[in-house]
Formats: C-alpha cells, sequence, structure tokens
C-alpha cells in the first residue's frame, strides 16, 4: 500500500465534508486512488468509513455520516435538528 490508514480516513473525511451532495463510493475510490496514486480497494474505503461512522456517532458531536442517495454525506444529527430549523 501507498498510504497510511490515518491518512486514508483523513481524506475520505475531507471528501464527504466538502462534497456538496452525497459522494459515491466510486467518486471516493477514483478521488483516493489519483490522489495516492495506486488504487485504494473498495474494501479498505467502507473500512474507513466504518471507523468514521463510529467516530462521529459519539454524543460530542452534533452530525454524524449518513447513507442517503447512494453515496455519504455528513448532516445533523436528528437531536439537533430543531436548533438549526
Amino acid at each position: 500500500k501507498q498510504y497510511r490508514m490515518d491518512f486514508l480516513l483523513n481524506h475520505i473525511e475531507a471528501l464527504i465534508f466538502c462534497s456538496p451532495s452525497p459522494i459515491k463510493l466510486a467518486d471516493l475510490k477514483a478521488c483516493l486512488s489519483e490522489m495516492f496514486n495506486a488504487d485504494v480497494p473498495e474494501e479498505d474505503i467502507q473500512n474507513a468509513i466504518l471507523k468514521l461512522e463510529e467516530k462521529y456517532a459519539a454524543d460530542e458531536y452534533s452530525f454524524q455520516i449518513f447513507k442517503s442517495g447512494g453515496g455519504y454525506q455528513f448532516l445533523t444529527k436528528p437531536a439537533y435538528q430543531t436548533s438549526i430549523g
């Protein structure tokens, strides 16, 4: 592998965060493979997303990663939606 898992996590987190719409796994793979100049297996991407989902499930975060529209995006947790409505 030409990348470290923590770098992969950070890049996936950034890509999901900055995407204006749900970002698909294929788009993540294409971006990451180009960025690292190496094939990034979908399994590694999915494992990284699982770690990020666990991270943002913690109560200290008011948002989390949701799978919707065939991709992934950060959305406010339901408990906090009244404060932004």
